[in-house]
């Protein structure tokens, strides 16, 4: 009994801790009254508490991306003389003119040194901000993807010019201009969806997470994985899948391209298993 109450106690005041980390999100940088800060001790405890969605590295790990309610906090590790990487800084984005209030997932985009949020706000809708990895602050999104077509999205990539969105309970994948943005006079700025996939012949079941690789995506979809060109459109077959009991997979949670550019899928329990890139069929892992 003694211990059930610590344990209990102990959850408390983590909640509680936590709570007063996104207290303080509320009113990081307010130009009212105090300006206030985001306690340092924050920075742990959320980058602890990401999921496969809203956690997100750089290719050489030294930059970690971690959202959770309102607050986007960014580590910046460094390399010191033997090449070991030491803590540099963290970044909190956060406050309101932010505009995060229930960040959904997240995706660090070495091409422009972003992090690109899709974020739920109090009324229910869905947008996807974009900011400055290593600026942080109560500071307006960079830029702003928003309409009803995105209401349904559960993840996010950003490829080149585009922002690709999975929709886990709609089953579909659509793509919209990577610069999309409400106050942008180009076409480049319009919000419109540019592709979509969509429909039984996909096999889409709860499509959950996405990587893209040269001019295919390869989408995880419960335990198999469905690959189809960057270019497709519409009620369109994948080309390829990796699906059946010799894959090994279980509760697959995550798909991400390695070094040596093989799938590694990541399952519920934290076992990896790799597979090559043309991987197609009932196959064992690497």
């Amino acid at each position: 009994m003694k211990l059930l109450m610590l344990i209990t106690f102990s959850l408390g005041l983590h909640a509680q801790t936590l709570s007063s980390c996104f207290l303080s999100g509320e009113n990081y940088g307010s130009q009212s009254g105090t300006p206030t800060s985001i306690n340092p001790a924050c920075a742990d405890l959320i980058l602890n508490t990401g999921d496969h969605l809203t956690k997100d590295f750089s290719s050489d790990e030294l930059i970690e991306v971690t959202g959770k309610n309102n607050i986007l906090i960014v580590r910046i590790n460094a390399l010191d003389g033997n090449n070991n990487p030491v803590f540099f800084a963290d970044e909190f984005t956060s406050g309101e003119k932010s505009k995060l209030s229930n960040i959904q997932a997240v995706d660090f985009n070495e091409g422009d040194s972003r992090v690109y949020v899709l974020n739920q706000s109090n009324d229910g809708k869905k947008q996807v901000y974009s900011y400055q990895y290593d600026v942080g602050g109560n500071n307006t999104p960079l830029r702003e993807l928003v309409t009803d077509d995105i209401e349904e999205a559960s993840n996010l990539r950003i490829n080149g010019e585009e922002t690709l969105l999975i929709s886990s309970n709609a089953k579909w994948l659509r793509v919209f201009n990577r610069l999309a943005d409400p106050d942008g006079k180009k076409s480049e700025n319009s919000n419109n969806i540019l592709r979509e996939i969509s429909g039984s012949n996909t096999l889409f079941s709860s499509p959950n997470d996405l990587v893209i690789y040269n001019s295919e995506i390869f989408i995880l979809d419960n335990d198999r994985v469905l690959v189809f060109n960057l270019t497709d459109s519409g009620d369109i077959a994948p080309k390829r899948n990796i699906n059946g009991s010799n894959t090994q997979l279980s509760g697959a949670k995550r798909i991400e391209i390695n070094s040596s550019n093989e799938l590694v899928i990541t399952n519920s329990d934290g076992s990896k298993k790799r597979f090559n890139i043309n991987a197609n069929g009932n196959v064992n892992p690497l």
